[in-house]
C-alpha cells in the first residue's frame, strides 16, 4: 500500500486534522492563486481552528521564514 503524503513539511506529525490544511496550504504555494502571505494567513487561521493555536503559531511563522524556497507564484 502507497504511503500517503504529509502536507505538513517539517511538522510530520501534525494530526490528520490539520493536513488538509497543509494541503490547501501547499496547492495556494503551486498554483500561486493568492498571495504568499494570505496562503501563510489561512494555513495559521485553519490550523488553529483545529484546536491547535500554538502549532498554528509555530507553522506561521515557518513559513514565513522559508517558505519563499517553495512558493510558485
Amino acid at each position: 500500500m502507497a504511503k500517503k503524503p504529509g502536507y505538513c513539511t517539517g511538522f510530520r506529525q501534525a494530526g490528520g486534522d490539520t493536513q488538509t490544511c497543509c494541503q490547501h496550504h501547499d496547492f495556494a504555494y503551486q498554483v500561486g492563486h493568492v498571495s504568499r502571505l494570505e496562503a501563510d494567513i489561512r494555513l495559521m487561521v485553519c490550523v488553529a481552528q483545529h484546536g491547535h493555536p500554538w502549532r498554528a503559531i509555530a507553522m506561521f511563522m515557518a513559513v514565513r521564514a522559508f517558505g519563499w524556497m517553495f512558493y510558485k507564484g
